[in-house]
């Protein structure tokens, strides 16, 4: 458990791992994030919840994958969250509104010498009254030359 302040207000997180047996991992997390301006009488809450799982199969497939549920009302606090990905990216997604996000990277290897790689991720967001739908798709090949 983790907690945090700062001037648009405090922070809390907590989160568990497990290692649920050789190969498999399983993890969640909750955050919450207060902010308040001069101009606002209430502070603003936001809250967000991630349950995620890796896998490392065998024949040198990996498998990554998180859901996450959040709202969010204020963009001033907004909660970001670092995402399964694949080898030459980083995701670190800011969320705010009301919506979910999953996502999902599978990689497979040959020998250490080629690896394949996807991702795929889905967003629903409300936020002021507006939706949106976000798809992303990620592909990436490793070749290892000695």
């Amino acid at each position: 458990v983790e907690f945090r302040a700062w001037p648009g207000g405090p922070a809390a997180r907590s989160g568990l791992r497990w290692q649920a047996g050789r190969g498999l991992a399983l993890n969640c997390r909750y955050d919450t994030q207060y902010y308040r301006d001069s101009r606002q009488t209430e502070r603003q809450r936001g809250e967000l919840l991630a349950a995620g799982f890796r896998a490392v199969l065998r024949g040198g497939l990996w498998l990554s994958g998180q859901s996450v549920i959040y709202h969010v009302p204020d963009y001033r606090a907004r909660i970001y969250l670092t995402e399964p990905e694949l080898v030459s990216g980083g995701s670190f997604h800011g969320y705010w509104g009301r919506g979910t996000r999953e996502a999902l990277a599978v990689r497979y290897g040959w020998d250490r010498k080629f690896s394949v790689g996807l991702k795929i991720a889905r967003q629903s967001r409300e936020y002021k009254g507006e939706s949106t739908e976000e798809m992303e798709l990620g592909f990436e090949m490793e070749i290892m030359l000695k």
